[in-house]
């Protein structure tokens, strides 16, 4: 596989998996985020268009080695889905908190809790052109950066997703 495809899947298994051990998070049901009541992650990641399926390309089907992340609200909460194609992880990937950051950014923590040990991780997405890519992946608990700057690890660019439906 091209370096360049290794560095999308690996910023995409990153963003949507996670990577920290499990805290304890006062399950966050509201965030201030600059407006002047109080919204849950749901109602912030709703303002933000972030509910949907997204891939770095909706012309391939989901597979093992192209993910589809599914941001979905279920019973008022906010979740991260992953489709393989073959089969779906419609698990305890809960986003616990989300507020709106400088620059149109929008943070997320999300709170992995179908991986063993569960895992917290926060994210900053950017939005440009009906596009997300991750700038920051950091493990909570840990502090270690997986994305940071908008590059991986390995230097490379994350990738941008778009929503495909």
């Amino acid at each position: 596989m091209p370096a360049r495809s290794v560095a999308r899947l690996m910023a995409l298994f990153v963003f949507s998996l996670g990577a920290s051990s499990g805290v304890a998070f006062a399950q966050k049901t509201s965030i201030e985020d600059g407006a002047s009541s109080p919204q849950s992650p749901a109602e912030i990641a709703t303002r933000f268009g972030l509910a949907g399926t997204w891939s770095d390309d909706c012309n391939r089907p989901p597979a093992q080695d192209h993910i589809y992340l599914v941001f979905t609200v279920r019973n008022g909460k906010l979740f991260i889905d992953r489709d393989y194609g073959n089969h779906k992880d419609i698990a305890n990937n809960q986003v616990v908190a989300a507020k709106a950051g400088p620059n149109g950014t929008l943070e997320v923590t999300t709170y992995y809790g179908s991986l063993n040990p569960p895992q917290t991780r926060r994210n900053v997405l950017e939005f440009a052109n009906g596009r997300q890519r991750p700038l920051v992946s950091q493990n909570v608990d840990t502090g270690e950066y997986s994305i940071k700057d908008g590059k991986l690890s390995n230097g490379a660019p994350a990738p941008w997703i778009t929503r495909c439906r």
